[in-house]
């Protein structure tokens, strides 16, 4: 009996840590999700600049609203927070929700982000 519940429980705790891998295929590009990590962790600001290294933890949903012959655009919803290991001023009051359009050049089943909307540092 006690072997079986802990059996079960250790079973639910994988299914629970499953649930929290980072997406990272996005409207059938593979590895979409890293790239517009990446590219919004290298050049991201949010809060009105209050929080100048933000990172996201999650992509909540993502679509397409926009497609050309060579780019896409594709709105962002998704959780974010300070990090990256850089000094934050507002470390402590730096996360939340928020949404940007980030525009994609397919390669592919790949696609590379070249620019996404809302605040930046400069490149």
């Amino acid at each position: 009996m006690r072997r079986s519940l802990v059996v079960a429980v250790c079973g639910l705790l994988l299914s629970a840590c499953a649930g929290l891998q980072p997406q990272n295929d996005i409207l059938g590009f593979s590895g979409l999700g890293n790239e517009i990590r990446n590219f919004y962790e290298q050049h991201a600001v949010e809060q009105n600049w209050s929080c100048t290294f933000p990172r996201i933890d999650t992509i909540l949903t993502a679509q397409r609203v926009e497609e050309g012959a060579e780019e896409q655009t594709i709105r962002v919803r998704y959780a974010w927070r300070s990090g990256g290991g850089r000094i934050d001023p507002g470390a402590n009051l730096c996360r939340g929700t928020a949404e940007r359009d980030f525009v994609i050049r397919p390669l592919g089943d790949r696609a590379v982000v070249v620019a996404m909307t809302g605040g930046q540092r400069r490149r």
